[in-house]
């Protein structure tokens, strides 16, 4: 599935010393996505883990932050940031790569009540906790920043979370397709952690 979805990289890890530029500044305002064609997948200071962090999440020395992209590209914002890869050591990178977090698909079902809307009017990150990686649409593959581009029945967003379905059901197992989060108006389908939106 990575393969065909085009993002089987691995998490890279490292640590905001106070000396980086982008100390200070916001998820937003540092903008990994369109500067370095890098997703931030989650931020660690001392015992505090936050996933898919928000575009107001403040950026301090000492954190430890962790994305998603290729080598080349981790390799660039390296080196004009400052920040220091912490590599097989990393705290974070153990976390993010253990049971219970993954890569998956979600769906947006015909007359969702979230169609045409965007992932910041839904808050997308500080409602569902997921990072959206790459944006599926009529209209093409979109990798960039996607936040502000209306949603439309049949679109799919490939996204990196914790396992809702645990979460929501106390369950370890995987899931084959069909079960309902009414609660959350989400279901299950096809992929291990992927579901429909309503």
């Amino acid at each position: 599935m990575l393969e065909i979805w085009g993002i089987d990289y691995a998490i890279k890890t490292c640590i905001l010393p106070r000396s980086s530029n982008l100390s200070g500044k916001t998820r937003e305002e540092a903008s990994f996505k369109i500067k370095y064609d890098l997703n931030l997948l989650a931020i660690r200071k001392n015992t505090e883990v936050i996933v898919a962090p928000s575009r107001y999440a403040r950026l301090e020395s000492g954190q430890e932050l962790a994305f998603l992209g290729s080598k080349e590209d981790f390799d660039g914002f390296i080196s004009v940031s400052g920040c220091v890869p912490t590599e097989s050591r990393s705290r974070l990178k153990s976390i993010l790569d253990g049971e219970g977090f993954g890569l998956a698909e979600l769906i947006v079902r015909p007359k969702a009540s979230i169609i045409d809307k965007t992932l910041r009017e839904i808050g997308f990150r500080q409602k569902f906790s997921i990072e959206p990686i790459v944006h599926y649409s009529k209209m093409g593959e979109s990798r960039s920043d996607f936040y502000d581009t209306p949603l439309a029945a049949g679109d799919t967003i490939i996204y990196r979370n914790a396992d809702l379905y645990r979460s929501s059901h106390g369950s370890s197992g995987h899931d084959s397709g069909g079960d309902s989060h009414s609660g959350r108006g989400l279901s299950r389908h096809s992929y291990d952690r992927s579901f429909h939106m309503h």
